[in-house]
């Protein structure tokens, strides 16, 4: 069983302002999570197993929130009644002769049946397997989970109203339902589009806005055309600062900001250097998914792949990611130097960015961003600044 009292803790302990709403926005969206990982293993999780996992998060956020409880005023212990009236008690019957056992001849009694003790042995093949699958359920749950509220304790920490308005954007989309299917379109072509406002949320200060669009190429299948039809877009790459925490430096944040006109779709791409030591990776990259009124969101995405040419496969970043809720998505870089090494190798090189995503309804899409020169220079700073 995972411990989470740690990570969640030290979210709640960090928010500023702490207030009773935005430490429950943590405590949904760490039970969302949970959830998420728990249902989502492979195998199933047995069902003593989650609930178990389930009563320990609750527990946990129990224990954290007592801590913002105001304690019960003392009761001034009540003055005891005044003794009441001895009233005289009647003398007690006389005893009563006890019966006598009755002898019986040992010869004509029944034996007597000792009950023995089951032999546990040493070897109890049950004992043994359900100790096994305690470890690997310990083991397959409690890395996953942990990493799930660290990753929703680092997402929310910040601002929690940002993640909770951006799910609720999705909420309006269609409820019809779509076979599941892999896409076979080719994802090339070009095209032009207006260029996407600044959606940034946190105003941080902007190091580099070169007005400079890139190319996006949006997939997604139809009713119309279960085979997929191709929308082209625009990114902005921008590279900003923001504060971080008492004493620590400024943060590089590389934006990404992307706008489908004819799909009704905008997405907001975050890549950060991670300053959490309660969020085991050594960069985060956000997804924020904005559909326009009146469409479905995203309720899933894919591995994050760097490209040198957009028709090609490329190098799938190394991370684990975590779906905070519908179109909100973290993905944490592995932090061993391996790792760290080919995922900034590759974000500094390779020219595209490559993801796949399903909506709500079941419909499958893709997205291929191009860095282009604006790009290539905010990644390069960005590298640059995250190294020092």
């Amino acid at each position: 069983m995972a411990d989470y009292f740690p990570l969640v803790s030290r979210a709640v302990n960090a928010l500023d302002p702490n207030t009773q709403e935005r430490r429950e926005a943590i405590y949904a969206r760490a039970r969302e999570a949970l959830d998420r990982q728990l249902l989502s293993l492979d195998p199933p999780i047995a069902a003593a197993d989650l609930e178990r996992e389930r009563a320990a998060l609750t527990d946990t956020i129990a224990r954290v929130e007592a801590q913002f409880q105001a304690p019960r005023p003392i009761t001034p212990p009540q003055p005891k009644p005044p003794a009441a009236a001895v009233v005289p008690v009647a003398p007690p019957p006389a005893p009563v002769e006890a019966e006598k056992p009755r002898l019986v001849d040992p010869t004509e009694a029944e034996p007597l049946v000792v009950q023995q003790r089951p032999k546990l042995e040493a070897g109890n093949s049950q004992t043994g397997t359900a100790r096994k699958r305690l470890w690997m359920t310990g083991v397959a749950v409690g890395i996953p989970v942990l990493l799930a509220i660290g990753a929703v304790a680092y997402g929310l920490r910040d601002d929690p109203s940002r993640y909770l308005n951006a799910q609720k954007s999705g909420q309006a989309g269609d409820a019809g339902q779509a076979p599941q299917r892999k896409s076979d379109g080719r994802l090339d072509g070009s095209g032009s589009a207006p260029l996407p406002p600044n959606a940034s949320r946190q105003q941080p200060s902007v190091q580099s806005a070169l007005p400079v669009a890139a190319r996006v190429v949006y997939f997604e299948e139809t009713a119309q055309d279960p085979r997929g039809v191709q929308s082209d877009g625009q990114v902005v790459w921008r590279l900003e600062t923001a504060a971080s925490g008492a004493g620590q430096p400024p943060e590089t944040i590389v934006r990404g900001t992307v706008s489908v006109p004819n799909a009704k779709m905008n997405i907001d791409l975050l890549f950060k250097r991670n300053r959490d030591p309660a969020l085991p990776a050594s960069h985060t990259i956000e997804l924020i998914f904005n559909p326009e009124a009146g469409r479905e969101g995203v309720k899933m995405i894919g591995p994050i792949e760097a490209r040198d040419q957009e028709s090609l496969p490329g190098y799938p970043l190394k991370g684990a990611m975590v779906p905070i809720g519908t179109n909100l998505f973290l993905i944490g870089l592995d932090n061993n130097e391996a790792a760290i090494q080919k995922n900034l190798e590759a974000l500094a090189t390779q020219k595209w960015f490559a993801f796949q995503f399903q909506l709500e309804g079941g419909k499958l899409g893709a997205a291929l961003i191009e860095k282009g020169p604006t790009g290539e220079r905010v990644f390069t700073d960005a590298i640059a600044a995250w190294s020092r």
